[in-house]
């Protein structure tokens, strides 16, 4: 048996007395907290390398009501296997000190002894224990949902805008609270914004590129000395924009 395989049975020993159930198709241990909520653990293991197997554990919650206003409010159309939901991957978790070991204790080797195995795998599921299924708990109700969603946008974990405005419109109607969060991070995101930056705003996009260029690990570049906090900035008070006219809209 493959040391996915094995990893993934061991894994299902302890969730499946839980509620959860793998959907082999997602690589997803799930389970169905109402109509609207699915909760559950993405199991990842990357074996692009021969002879080794990285595993990497996402929390995981889907919610469909949230989901059909975000693509109402962005005029998008939902695709019938497109989910929305938010994600906390285990390494995002931890505190420095595990973090910085997590890489090793995670990646499995081929020519491991059965002891190591052991060890390792025994690490992973306390790991999952203490931080992953917690999370799960979190974003499996609606009040703590919106905490762990704040966390993440607060973190820049969040790629998807409006989440948190969303969430207390449709599920605490509470239009105040979502224009509040909206100025939080308005002043949040001007913070960032280094006052030349302003300036180079418009040249940039219209094609102009600024400052140097510098390589980071997945093979792609960033720029120093471009007006990316001005662009976030930009962009964010589009969707605000946007947003104000969803709320008209939903009168």
């Amino acid at each position: 048996m493959k040391l996915k395989e094995r990893i993934q049975l061991a894994l299902q020993e302890e969730l499946q007395p839980l509620g959860f159930r793998y959907i082999k198709t997602r690589t997803t241990f799930e389970r169905n907290v109402d109509k609207n909520i699915t909760a559950g653990l993405v199991y990842v293991a990357d074996c692009f390398h021969h002879g080794f197997t990285d595993i990497n554990l996402i929390s995981l919650a889907e919610y469909h009501d949230i989901g059909e206003a975000l693509y109402k409010l962005l005029n998008k159309t939902i695709a019938k296997d497109r989910h929305f939901g938010l994600i906390y991957q285990l390494p995002w978790l931890m505190p420095l000190k595990e973090k910085q070991s997590y890489i090793m204790d995670s990646s499995f080797r081929d020519s491991d002894s059965e002891d190591i195995f052991n060890k390792k795998l025994e690490k992973l599921i306390y790991q999952m224990r203490k931080y992953s299924l917690p999370t799960i708990e979190r974003m499996s109700h609606k009040d703590s949902a919106i905490e762990v969603a704040i966390e993440l946008d607060r973190k820049d974990l969040i790629f998807q805008e409006g989440v948190v405005p969303v969430m207390y419109c449709i599920w605490k109607h509470d239009k105040k609270a979502a224009l509040d969060y909206l100025e939080e991070k308005r002043l949040r995101l001007l913070k960032r914004v280094e006052p030349w930056e302003w300036d180079l705003v418009e040249r940039y996009r219209k094609g102009e590129r600024f400052g140097r260029a510098v390589p980071i690990p997945n093979g792609m570049q960033y720029r120093v000395g471009e007006p990316f906090n001005a662009l976030a900035y930009d962009d964010f008070m589009g969707f605000v924009n946007t947003f104000n006219e969803w709320l008209e809209s939903e009168k």
